[in-house]
């Protein structure tokens, strides 16, 4: 566990997870609750008993057998329950991310959540158990299976805009999205972005502009304020907030939140707290 400037303990992951070398570890868990975190990776979580309420990024919603949700570096979450909840983990980065969940997780809006029904619930835990296997076993299947089970989040994806992600796929666009969730608390540059991508820097932030509609600052700051909110709702100071999300300046910070939000950081958070208490 860490500690920031101000001294508050920072949750990163829970337990701490090594991502083995084919990029995914499975375990399952059993528990009252998780307070809230994030991680730097992916995770797929499955409820396979017991009943709670779940925390995802400041929402709450009950959680029960069946239950299953798609985390990513940007996302907050926590639970807790009157009694222990059983749940299996499935921690991956993005060598398993498909196409498909690519273009699911840069769409606006998407659903991360959802209550299996007992089918769709049968064939899941089947497919867990069977990676399970496989990643104690060092099988060559682990992705395909990975990727099954993400495939349910996806398969009610518009088809047009499924159309229009593949563009971004083509282009290079899309691993920079990705880039920037997955590293977006870094130090990062244009031209290391656009070389990720594929790119020189002036052809890649015109295609950036005319593919997403926004500037890849604007995208950036989007991400970067938006995790900083969640700290400061979570009580990290102002100064921890700033530097956790990837600012290099707190006045930068200041002025970019506060065009974001409409208030100041210490007004957000004072605010928020008022809320939770």
């Amino acid at each position: 566990m860490k500690r920031t400037q101000s001294g508050k303990k920072l949750h990163l992951e829970r337990p701490p997870i090594v991502m083995n070398e084919d990029h995914i570890s499975i375990s399952t868990h059993h528990s009252k609750g998780f307070r809230t975190h994030w991680h730097t990776f992916f995770e797929i979580e499955i409820v396979t008993s017991g009943k709670g309420i779940h925390n995802l990024n400041g929402q709450q919603f009950e959680i029960k057998k069946g239950s299953i949700y798609l985390l990513g570096p940007t996302d907050f979450h926590g639970f807790y329950a009157p009694s222990s909840i059983s749940m299996i983990n499935i921690s991956f980065d993005e060598e398993m991310l498909t196409d498909d969940i690519l273009s699911f997780l840069i769409s606006s809006s998407p659903k991360k959540s959802y209550d299996l029904e007992s089918g769709d619930y049968n064939r899941i835990i089947m497919a867990a158990k069977l990676l399970q296997h496989e990643c104690e076993v060092g099988g060559s299947c682990k992705k395909q299976l990975c990727q099954y089970i993400l495939s349910f989040f996806t398969r009610n994806m518009n088809i047009e805009n499924m159309d229009y992600v593949n563009h971004i796929q083509l282009s290079g666009i899309r691993k920079s999205i990705l880039y920037l969730e997955m590293h977006f608390r870094e130090k990062l540059t244009l031209e290391a972005l656009a070389k990720h991508a594929g790119f020189n820097p002036t052809y890649f932030s015109e295609l950036f502009k005319k593919v997403t509609g926004e500037t890849y600052v604007e995208r950036l700051n989007t991400l970067r304020t938006g995790y900083a909110a969640m700290l400061l709702a979570n009580g990290f100071s102002v100064s921890d907030s700033c530097y956790m999300s990837g600012f290099g300046s707190l006045s930068n910070f200041l002025s970019v939140f506060k065009a974001k939000f409409g208030v100041t950081p210490s007004s957000y958070r004072t605010e928020q707290i008022k809320k939770q208490s």
